[in-house]
């Protein structure tokens, strides 16, 4: 029993109004069952206290059918307003449950009913109410408690709205023909503004919603303003009014309307506003027009030469056939279309919105595995996979609200072959009808080749493994020896076994370096697989950019000057800081500097510069080269590739200096040649800028303090100032600080105070320290600081304090890590 919400001192429940509705096709006549005169008990006894004339006449006045029940529901009295909705007498409803009388009503809304009452609150609900032989009819039925003489009872109040019913649905019919018309329709106020327009008007108006209308002047519709007013006062007057009229769209294009426009009368007669009606005719008057036109001028050549009408019979003989061609063309092309869909490998289906195949094409039957007989009006679910079926139910929901995608399913034949299927969808409508074009193409084979080649892809990455794990055994394998090698080689060049004769030492450097480059391939080849498998683990750590590729490049001028080559390196002191893996970052920029070196001619010029950005930095080399062909340069930082057959190398340098910069957020690019060069080649290397380290200047206010500031400021260090004589440092300060650049002339004392309360906490890095001054004037201990491995350095220019931290923090095995 549904139950409505309680609001004041009213329950609403509605009982058996689901689709209520009116009409023949909503109801049926029923019969109420009434008891025998034997059942009956005598409602005098039951009834006594309302017996009175004056109650009887109360009750007999209300307009509503009304009746008295006690709290059981059993009927004991009713007015004949309630005999008459009915179709029963008096005599065979006393006795009666009141509740029989509403359909789908039971005990349970008695008993909601009862408790409701008992709370001094009404019950109002909507049911279907029996009338005996005749059909049911909605009703609102009112319930509240009766008390007389000290007893309780029920009063039902019962109001036949079968007539609001059909006046509700009449208004709803007469909207909706309104709201579909093909004409527009404009209802205005009486001063002409537009208070309601209906779709058909928003479309000729040319907007693309109906309330940017609402609230105009209904004469600006019109492109005749003046003419409009005439119209609006005649029709005010009493008058209806029908003509064409030239109208406006609201992007000012003027077109021709049929208008009818007529008083809006409330139910006084009294006139309360307009009502239009807008046809476009443009199409017709225009029409018209050409056709007045055609008319005049055949008039004119029939008066004026006779030799006019043959040449019009012959241009009508001309048209007749071109209809004809055009009609053949008709024809050739749907019977090109008729082969196209029969002789399709693709299946052709249509099916209507209860998507049952209305047609089918050859291909389909073949497809389905079924009679054409058979698929004809048989639902597309059918022919699906059982497990699949709610699937394609949640699919087919899809293309009914126009959001459906081309999906792949598997159909059962009729021979129980499960086949996989590419279905698509369009939808179309035919006749007025929505009906939707399917597309079904056979992808078995495809997905048996899928399959297949899933299982070569799963033994191709087996066999990769397999030979990730080869590589890195034989890399091991062929490292250790040739470390060893090297190691060797080292010592007896050092002289270890005697003095080296030239020819020997020669032989002895060559070997050296093989050892070396084989090591180093190796290495890049180890560094590969690991990319490959994703296991290359970067030890990153905070690097000066300036510091590292100075190292890079002093690293290999040996060699420059070996080709007699220059090598220029240019790079600023201030070229910032990044979080990296400097062996691997230092080897991929070495790839690119021997790259460069290979490619330069005996007496070039190799160049390696820094530029440091606002969050980056470009570490470049530039050599002058033959540089690299156009339809190499795309290619050219691919693993193993090579530039020309008797190029030396294992075509890795370029491709792992790639994903290693790349692995630290960064990027290559190449540019052969440079801009404004006619040769050579220029690589650029771009890595993300970090924050710098700190540096904590342990000095006394004056020169010396403010001139370290002022030097490692300079090369964008993060600088803090502390001073002996006060006796506190900020905890939260000292944590962030690397090195400390400890002025020896410091008083001693103070400077290891304030140095051991800065770094107390127990479980903090080390912290590099730098002493700076004269040795002769220190005072602290030059011993202590040895002993300390604290590098000394005497009074010196801004580069050697720089190169002194960079040392300690960078080229040793000490890092603060944050």
């Amino acid at each position: 029993m549904p139950a409505g919400s309680t609001s004041g001192r009213t329950m609403r429940i509605d009982v058996g109004l689901e689709g209520l509705c009116l009409g023949s096709s909503g109801s049926r006549a029923r019969s109420i069952r009434i008891r025998p005169p034997s059942e009956l008990r005598d409602p005098v006894a039951d009834y006594n206290p309302l017996a009175g004339a004056e109650f009887q006449a109360l009750l007999q006045s209300f307009y509503d059918g009304t009746m008295i029940a006690d709290l059981n529901g059993v009927i004991l009295d009713m007015n004949r307003r309630l005999t008459r909705l009915v179709g029963l007498s008096r005599e065979s409803l006393l006795g009666e449950l009141a509740i029989s009388l509403l359909l789908g009503a039971d005990q349970e809304l008695l008993a909601t009913i009862r408790s409701t009452v008992e709370d001094d609150q009404h019950v109002l609900l909507q049911a279907y109410v029996a009338r005996e032989g005749e059909d049911d009819f909605p009703a609102e039925v009112a319930v509240n408690r009766l008390t007389v003489g000290r007893r309780d009872y029920l009063c039902f109040f019962i109001r036949d709205i079968s007539v609001r019913k059909q006046v509700q649905q009449r208004l709803r019919i007469e909207h909706s023909a309104v709201q579909n018309a093909g004409a527009g329709i404009v209802i205005t106020a009486l001063d002409g503004g537009i208070r309601y327009v209906n779709p058909a008007f928003v479309r000729l108006w040319g907007s693309e919603d109906g309330e940017c209308v609402r609230g105009e002047d209904v004469r600006r519709v019109f492109a005749d303003e003046e003419e409009a007013e005439r119209i609006v006062d005649l029709v005010l007057g009493g008058s209806t009014w029908d003509s064409e009229v030239r109208a406006r769209r609201c992007d000012g294009k003027v077109f021709y309307v049929a208008v009818s426009a007529t008083a809006n009368e409330d139910e006084d007669g009294h006139i309360v506003g307009l009502v239009f009606s807008f046809m476009d005719i443009d199409a017709r008057r225009r029409a018209e027009e050409a056709l007045r036109r055609y008319q005049t001028e055949l008039e004119a050549i029939v008066n004026d030469r006779t030799e006019g009408l043959r040449e019009a019979n012959l241009r009508l003989e001309m048209e007749v056939a071109e209809r004809a061609a055009a009609q053949e063309e008709i024809q050739n092309t749907t019977h090109y279309h008729e082969t196209i869909i029969r002789t399709s490998q693709d299946g052709i289906l249509v099916a209507n919105a209860a998507g049952r195949f209305e047609f089918l094409n050859e291909a389909a039957d073949r497809i389905l595995g079924r009679s054409h007989d058979a698929l004809m009006n048989m639902p597309f679910v059918e022919v699906v996979a059982p497990d699949l079926q709610t699937f394609i139910h949640e699919r087919w929901a899809e293309v009914q609200r126009g959001e459906g995608a081309s999906y792949e399913v598997d159909i059962v034949t009729e021979d129980g072959t499960r086949r996989s299927v590419m279905v698509s969808h369009g939808d179309m409508k035919i006749g007025g009808e929505p009906k939707y074009c399917v597309v079904i193409r056979d992808i078995t084979s495809r997905r048996t080749m899928e399959d297949e080649l899933r299982s070569a892809i799963r033994r191709l990455e087996e066999h990769n493994l397999e030979k990730t794990a080869f590589v890195s055994n034989v890399s091991h394998e062929l490292r250790t020896p040739l470390t060893s090698l090297a190691y060797a080689t080292d010592n007896l060049l050092s002289g270890v076994l005697g003095e080296v004769s030239g020819q020997v030492r020669e032989y002895l450097n060559m070997m050296q370096q093989d050892c070396w480059r084989l090591t180093g391939t190796i290495q890049d080849i180890l560094d590969l697989s690991r990319l490959e498998s994703n296991r290359l683990r970067l030890r990153r750590r905070k690097v000066p950019l300036g510091w590292m590729v100075r190292r890079c490049g002093e690293a290999l001028k040996l060699q420059c000057e070996k080709k007699n080559q220059t090598l220029d390196i240019r790079v600023p002191s201030a070229s910032g800081f990044a979080h990296c893996d400097q062996r691997r970052i230092e080897r991929a920029l070495g790839n690119v500097l021997q790259n460069a070196m290979k490619f330069t001619p005996e007496g070039g010029r190799v160049e390696l510069s820094v530029r440091p950005g606002v969050d980056h930095v470009e570490i470049s080399v530039k050599d002058g080269g033959i540089g690299i062909p156009a339809d190499h340069l795309p290619r050219v930082m691919d693993r193993y590739y090579r530039v020309g057959e008797r190029v030396s190398g294992t075509g890795l340098g370029l491709a792992l200096c790639k994903e290693i910069v790349e692995l630290h957020g960064g990027t290559v690019s190449i540019m052969s040649p440079p801009p404004g060069e006619t040769r050579g080649t220029c690589v650029i290397l771009r890595l993300p800028i970090e924050e710098a380290p700190c540096i904590a200047v342990l000095a006394r206010e004056g020169e010396v303090r403010d001139r370290f500031t002022a030097v490692l400021e300079g090369v964008r260090y993060s600088v803090l100032q502390w001073n002996p004589d006060v006796t506190a440092v900020d905890p939260s300060a000292a944590e962030k600080v690397d090195v400390v650049v400890l002025d020896l002339s410091t008083c001693l004392n103070e400077s290891l105070a304030l140095l051991a309360q800065a770094l107390e906490k127990e479980k903090r890095e080390p912290v590099a320290i730098v002493a700076v001054g004269s040795s002769e004037k220190a005072a602290i201990p030059v011993e202590l600081l040895e002993a300390m491995h604290v590098p000394l350095l005497a009074e010196g220019g801004s580069d050697d304090l720089i190169l002194a931290i960079e040392n300690v923090i960078f080229d040793s095995d000490h890092q603060h890590q944050k």
